[in-house]
């Protein structure tokens, strides 16, 4: 965190509770985590009370194909940066999110400090996309750890 002079704010959401657990567990240092969401309905009640700099969402969670919660985000919070996770990889796909108003699109496998530091570039102002780790860029990619 060195680089980043602000410890910037965050909303998670996804439909995996342990997944979540773990993802608090290991940014709560790193970030101010102001709420956790396991669906859409909880991520936009978190919204109208707590605006982040980021909100870090699972790409499918109930009630929502992740698309949709993007376009809606955007629309009526542009100022949050929205980072997407997923367990695969479709560059297809980035494109549509790019345009729906996503800066990251990363897979669930990035190790801890990588997933810091991809947070901290996305709140700063870059665009992060995991696509360029991965080689068949053919087809959507599946990665898993060594």
């Amino acid at each position: 965190m060195e680089k980043y002079k602000k410890r910037f704010s965050l909303i998670l959401a996804d439909d995996h509770p342990l997944y979540l657990e773990g993802l608090v567990s290991v940014l709560h240092g790193e970030f101010m985590i102001t709420g956790i969401a396991a669906d859409d309905k909880e991520l936009f009640t978190l919204l109208k009370s707590s605006q982040p700099d980021v909100t870090l969402i699972g790409l499918k969670t109930p009630g929502s194909n992740g698309i949709n919660a993007v376009r809606e985000i955007s629309l009526l919070y542009p100022e949050i940066k929205i980072i997407l996770f997923s367990l695969a990889y479709d560059k297809a796909l980035e494109e549509e999110l790019k345009l729906a108003g996503i800066k990251g699109y990363l897979l669930r496998d990035v190790n801890v400090n990588t997933l810091a530091d991809k947070i901290n570039r996305v709140a700063a102002g870059e665009m992060v996309f995991d696509y360029d780790a991965c080689q068949d860029q053919e087809m959507p990619r599946y990665r898993t750890s060594a």
